[in-house]
């Protein structure tokens, strides 16, 4: 059995986080076939939590509806509560939508220190703001609107790149920039390419 590994994916909306998070679960588990794994998506969490019915449903559907941020104290909350539940002592984990605030940040090094957890990796897939742009808009979704997508990559800027740094600097981590602006192939094999001689 191989030590667990944490993997914390981050990157703009369309940079392509959950193709390479699908990837790399891949390419992990035919190394390490006798480990588990667990992944938390904070995007497809909330939406399973709001299909839901009950008082905190209503106000985070409301919330979300808005176009306005989910708190720190929910986002967190989910957070915590899906790995108690999930995460078993020799799962890799995959982490995507968290941190998207440096209390978040915060959350994350006390959910490690918790489950003692080391071997953990920042994997920052960048593309840039126009290709951002162009790849969302493509998606069709009906809340990539223009003016959606330039709000989301301010946020991204303001908020969650300070969060992604502020672990970054912190010596438990070990981060990886990868340019995301080549095809998937190209980015999974960067990628592997970078892991292998430390997984």
């Amino acid at each position: 059995m191989h030590t667990p590994k944490t993997f914390i994916f981050s990157g703009i909306s369309g940079s392509g986080k959950g193709t390479q998070i699908e990837l790399l679960k891949k390419y992990i588990k035919e190394q390490m076939p006798d480990n588990g794994e667990c992944s938390f998506v904070m995007g497809d969490v909330l939406r399973s939590f709001v299909k839901g019915e009950g008082y905190a449903q209503d106000m985070i559907r409301d919330t979300m509806n808005r176009g306005e941020l989910i708190p720190d104290y929910v986002s967190g909350g989910l957070f915590v509560s899906s790995l108690l539940r999930d995460l078993h002592h020799d799962d890799h984990l995959f982490i995507d939508g968290i941190p998207r605030s440096v209390v978040q940040s915060d959350i994350i090094m006390s959910m490690l220190k918790f489950y003692n957890r080391s071997d953990v990796f920042i994997i920052n897939i960048g593309i840039g703001a126009e290709e951002a742009k162009k790849r969302m808009l493509l998606r069709k979704r009906p809340d990539d609107t223009e003016e959606a997508i330039v709000e989301r990559i301010k946020f991204y800027n303001d908020e969650v790149a300070p969060a992604i740094q502020y672990l970054k600097e912190k010596s438990e981590f070990i981060y990886f920039e990868v340019d995301g602006e080549r095809t998937i192939e190209e980015i999974h094999l960067d990628l592997v390419n970078r892991l292998k001689d430390i997984l």
